[in-house]
């Protein structure tokens, strides 16, 4: 059943976290279009990063929908078949304000490692080391710098925070984020603070047991309000998109969204 879905068109709509944007996937789009060959892949940049870097952040989740959803739009218009959208940490809280208010914009919705004022305390949200490494990170006076102690602070794997550092990088060199907009994002995502409607898509939620930023159990009580599946990495970090991308596109191949 869950071949006979990806195998026809689709869309994946992928939103990153916490000052992060498109080009900080790497090469996971390239790794989801190898498992469906049939997808579009789209990246959506949250307000405050990416093309919308010079935008105001909102201090609110709902506000940032409001753009996420028109580059959506955008990107959907006049072409078929089913969407389905994947949220890392703070993009996951984009996407269940999203299935909230628009249930019929998904098929079904990805998130990883994210939480929700609703369901968790917030030093299970957001422990108060990981804060302290953010705000240590945004005092680096080098890109190098920085994005060391950003990986350091999400990902586990050393082999991979190696092989993704130069590109991180590269991203923050060409198209940096502006402390005050990162500020203005975590504030946003503190006040986070969902309703679960009686009808939304089906839901996936992908949790690294590694992570030492946001505890596993925000993705335990968000799989029980959303009704979601949900899957354990053994030891990846908060971002598992570094530690172990191909991890994650073997989820969604094993997943039934209907």
């Amino acid at each position: 059943m869950t071949q006979q879905v990806f195998e026809k068109k689709h869309h994946w709509f992928l939103v990153r976290g916490l000052a992060r944007e498109a080009g900080h996937w790497v090469d996971f789009q390239a790794r989801l279009k190898r498992a469906f060959p049939q997808a579009e892949i789209h990246c959506l940049d949250l307000v405050g990063s990416g093309v919308h870097r010079h935008e105001t952040v909102p201090l609110s989740v709902g506000k940032f929908l409001d753009i996420s959803r028109a580059d959506f739009l955008k990107a959907k218009k006049g072409s078929e078949g089913p969407a389905f959208v994947l949220g890392m940490s703070l993009g996951g809280m984009v996407v269940m304000e999203w299935i909230s208010r628009f249930p019929d914009d998904f098929q079904g919705a990805v998130m990883v490692n994210s939480s929700a004022k609703t369901f968790s305390l917030p030093w299970k949200r957001m422990h108060p080391k990981s804060l302290y490494g953010i705000f240590r990170a945004s005092l680096s006076r080098t890109a190098e710098e920085r994005e060391k102690r950003v990986l350091l602070n999400v990902a586990r794997s050393e082999k991979r925070r190696a092989e993704t550092l130069p590109h991180w990088i590269k991203v923050h060199e060409e198209r940096p984020i502006s402390r005050t907009a990162a500020i203005r994002q975590i504030l946003a995502a503190s006040q986070f603070d969902p309703q679960v409607p009686p009808r939304h898509p089906k839901t996936l939620v992908l949790c690294g047991l590694g992570d030492e930023m946001v505890h596993p159990s925000c993705s335990v009580a968000l799989a029980k309000a959303w009704e979601g599946e949900l899957r354990n990495h053994p030891w990846g970090g908060h971002d598992l998109g570094v530690d172990d991308p191909d991890w994650i596109v073997e989820q969604l191949k094993t997943w039934n969204p209907l």
